[in-house]
């Protein structure tokens, strides 16, 4: 199981309403040791979009 901060969860429930989106959040914060200042920029950016959507060619559009 994955453990990140219990601000990066506030953030995550108050930003995110996709689970899936909500756990690859989780997953890169963890691996990448990301503040929680930076997951919210990388919410914010729509980094999710822009990797994980766009790898499979789903249009968000």
């Amino acid at each position: 199981m994955i453990q990140i901060p219990w601000g990066h969860n506030i953030v995550l429930m108050d930003k995110i309403a996709n689970p899936e989106e909500r756990k690859w959040y989780i997953e890169k914060s963890a691996q990448n040791g990301w503040s929680r200042n930076v997951l919210v920029h990388q919410i914010e950016s729509g980094l999710y979009q822009r990797q994980v959507l766009h790898f499979w060619g789903i249009s968000i559009i």
